[in-house]
């Protein structure tokens, strides 16, 4: 798989995890939020190419 698409589903799961924030309970928005956030950045830099996956 070439990294564009992995970049696209990584960063599909970080959207889900931001957009889903309010719905859960396991953990509080807050955190679910910075996860998905940090999961689209890490896509961002897989696309880009600064680390492989």
């Amino acid at each position: 798989m070439d990294r564009n698409m992995t970049g696209l589903l990584i960063g599909c799961v970080g959207a889900a995890m931001t957009l889903l924030a309010y719905q859960q309970t396991v953990v509080t928005s807050t955190q679910c939020m910075g996860g998905g956030l940090l999961v689209l950045v890490g896509a961002l830099c897989i696309k880009e190419g600064f680390f492989s996956f």
